[in-house]
């Protein structure tokens, strides 16, 4: 989110041939991962309504025992810790496999993708 606070996501997104997912969330998408060493990237592998009723449901049928869930956000009104209340996570993680959601807005939708570090 440095990138963001700095005002630089423009020149990120030209930097990899991507685009912002909405204005101000400093997110960006682009076709493949590109060599910066302050950028992170990520691989989307599901795209859900910003829900806790299909994130839960997602997390149910694909990751029943979960390891620790992390919830990044940026561009919504979402206050994070609320929505793992929502999600009604266990206390402890039963798995080791780590889910990282990012709650965020693409185009104008509030979205939660679940993605991957690479």
């Amino acid at each position: 989110m440095a990138v963001a606070a700095a005002g630089l996501t423009g020149s990120l997104a030209a930097a990899v041939e991507g685009h912002e997912l909405a204005p101000g969330t400093g997110y960006v998408s682009a076709p493949a991962p590109v060599d910066l060493p302050w950028a992170r990237w990520y691989a989307v592998r599901e795209v859900l309504p910003l829900h806790a009723t299909a994130v839960r449901a997602w997390l149910r049928e694909h990751h029943p025992r979960t390891g620790p869930v992390t919830i990044k956000k940026s561009g919504v009104r979402v206050d994070p810790e609320a929505f793992r209340t929502q999600l009604r996570l266990p206390r402890r993680a039963a798995g080791v496999e780590e889910v990282i959601l990012m709650l965020t807005t693409v185009g104008d939708t509030p979205r939660a993708l679940v993605v991957d570090r690479l």
